[in-house]
């Protein structure tokens, strides 16, 4: 799960400076309009957070096939019912799901500013 994360909170921030040094222009445009840096950056966000998630659902959408099964079996020969064994496989599922969009809007809240402050920087570096 760890190793999950790391791989989704990587690809998640990678995308999210991709974004951010595409779309400077647009940025800049919306922040000349009275737009808050906030709704400035939201299409990189919602870019950088889809592409986390998908790299999760991707990863988990084969394995939990063959391991839902066999972690259900296993509860049931555990003495568990067959109610329980199935809410605690989807409970499984979904807190890998949340634990990634937690990581991820956790990575981006901690690298906001100084990513901000280093883009422009060499932005303004460049321009000179």
């Amino acid at each position: 799960m760890l190793l999950c994360l790391l791989m989704s909170v990587s690809r998640c921030m990678v995308t999210y400076v991709r974004c951010y040094r595409h779309t400077a222009h647009h940025r800049r445009y919306m922040l000349a309009n009275d737009a808050t840096l906030l709704e400035a950056v939201m299409p990189c966000v919602r870019r950088a957070l889809r592409a986390s998630l998908l790299r999760v659902l991707w990863h988990r959408s084969s394995p939990m096939v063959v391991a839902m099964p066999f972690l259900c079996l296993g509860l049931l020969i555990g003495g568990c019912s067959l109610a329980a064994a199935l809410v605690l496989s989807v409970l499984l599922w979904l807190s890998v799901l949340a634990a990634t969009v937690l990581a991820s809007v956790l990575a981006l809240w901690l690298v906001h500013q100084p990513l901000f402050n280093d883009l422009e920087g060499k932005a303004n570096l460049q321009k000179k």
